[in-house]
């Protein structure tokens, strides 16, 4: 990943770390070319145990510099931001279905789409909401008008509190393709 590039050549410190995010196989990094700065990193670091073992499968030699760390999120806090508003858009229409994250390809917000188009068709009565921007933004805007569903799917992007949107849907949706622990997914149940 970028940043592992970025820690090992421009970082002078006396100790280096870095944290992988994801599962690192089906993230498809390339251990050919990441071994060499992994090496010379004193703690790499990750975000379930799950990825940790496989960091540990794909890199045996540096076992003993693997650590777990779970992002820390304050259920408190994601509670009283919740507590900010109601979302205006929701206002529009019954049944919100609300999906958070960026918009790139790891993802799967082209799933999303293809899944409120099949909704769509069943004659289901809904609004879809993506809170999040990306790269993909044009690209997904573009299949939301192909498939029609211009009046039922919505790219919100970023705003700074999601939690109220999170708290008034009827139905969250990770549609990632993979992640490596979603906090997404935990906040969600934070908010029940």
């Amino acid at each position: 990943s970028e940043i592992l590039y970025f820690v090992t050549d421009r970082v002078q410190a006396d100790r280096k770390m870095v944290f992988i995010h994801n599962d690192y196989r089906t993230a498809g990094y390339s251990a050919k070319d990441d071994a060499p700065c992994l090496a010379k990193m004193d703690a790499i670091i990750s975000i379930s145990q799950q990825c940790v073992q496989v960091l540990r499968e794909v890199f045996p030699e540096m076992q003993e510099r693997m650590h777990y760390l779970e992002n820390i999120t304050s259920s408190a806090v994601v509670r009283a931001r919740a507590e900010a508003f109601a979302p205006e858009e929701y206002e529009k229409g019954p049944h919100c279905i609300l999906s958070v994250g960026r918009l790139w390809p790891q993802k799967g917000f082209d799933l999303a789409v293809d899944a409120a188009a099949i909704l769509k068709k069943k004659g289901l009565d809904f609004r879809w909401y993506i809170v999040g921007e990306g790269s993909l933004r044009e690209e997904l805007q573009k299949q939301i008008d192909a498939l029609g569903l211009t009046e039922v799917f919505f790219l919100l992007g970023t705003r700074e509190n999601p939690y109220p949107y999170m708290k008034h849907c009827d139905v969250l949706v990770q549609s990632s393709r993979y992640e490596g622990k979603s906090v997404v997914l935990d906040e969600a149940k934070m908010l029940c």
